[in-house]
């Protein structure tokens, strides 16, 4: 589900990614897509360590 999701977030950043680039995108409406890319990248980045953690305590812990 992670995997899902993390794929989408990544097609999303590629795509006001395109709109950054294009010079027919107004100035004012650049600073939205900006705005935008931020978030999302905080987003990933909690959905990553999310998943991080997950990992770690799904691993078995060795009995003394």
């Amino acid at each position: 589900m992670l995997d899902t999701t993390y794929n989408r977030l990544q097609e999303l950043m590629q795509l006001l990614y395109l709109l950054s680039r294009d010079p027919a995108v107004p100035n004012d409406a650049r600073y939205h897509v900006t705005v935008a890319q931020s978030e999302i990248a905080l987003l990933s980045r909690v959905m990553q360590n999310s998943a991080s953690s997950e990992a770690a305590s799904a691993r078995p812990v060795p009995l003394p």
